[in-house]
């Protein structure tokens, strides 16, 4: 999300403008990459256990 939402160097100059430019981010991420990233945290959590919260492949 912080790749969308800073996307092409952009800085913000008030709390306002990050927190609209993180609406619209949110916003604009679709429905099938969420219940992608919610399928996989099973496999997530099962690595990071496994790697005793060490840094994995994700």
């Amino acid at each position: 999300m912080s790749r969308r939402v800073y996307a092409n160097g952009k800085q913000f100059s008030s709390v306002a403008e990050l927190t609209a430019a993180l609406y619209e981010a949110w916003d604009s991420i679709g429905e099938a990459l969420l219940v992608s990233l919610v399928e996989s945290m099973p496999r997530r959590c099962k690595e990071f256990i496994k790697e005793h919260g060490n840094k994995t492949h994700f």
